[in-house]
């Protein structure tokens, strides 16, 4: 029983280095940052929004390694950069459709 209750903890460190907690907090800051700065504030943006997806990978890492999954950590990388990559191309596809209207 006390080695399920330790699975379910938060505050337990993984062997990355980061807890659950400690990724979720952090995470959670970055995308209210990058909500929160002005859309003229590019480079700032930008920072938020790596630093909010690295965050991102460190809480899917934090969450495998406390559920002794360590080994899927490479494949779920991949996969989220992939859908990263497709997510990102789908949002400039539409930013440039918009601005081409506005500007016609």
């Amino acid at each position: 029983m006390a080695a399920f209750t330790s699975l379910l903890s938060t505050d337990t460190e993984t062997a990355c280095g980061t807890s659950v907690a400690e990724a979720r907090e952090a995470l959670a800051y970055w995308r209210g940052r990058l909500a929160r700065l002005p859309w003229h504030r590019r480079a700032a943006r930008a920072e938020a929004r790596e630093m909010a997806a690295r965050w991102q990978q460190r809480l899917v890492t934090a969450h495998l390694e406390r559920w002794r999954l360590s080994a899927l950590t490479g494949l779920v990388a991949v996969l989220a950069n992939a859908h990263t990559t497709r997510l990102n191309a789908f949002r400039n596809s539409t930013c440039n459709c918009a601005r081409r209207r506005a500007v016609a």
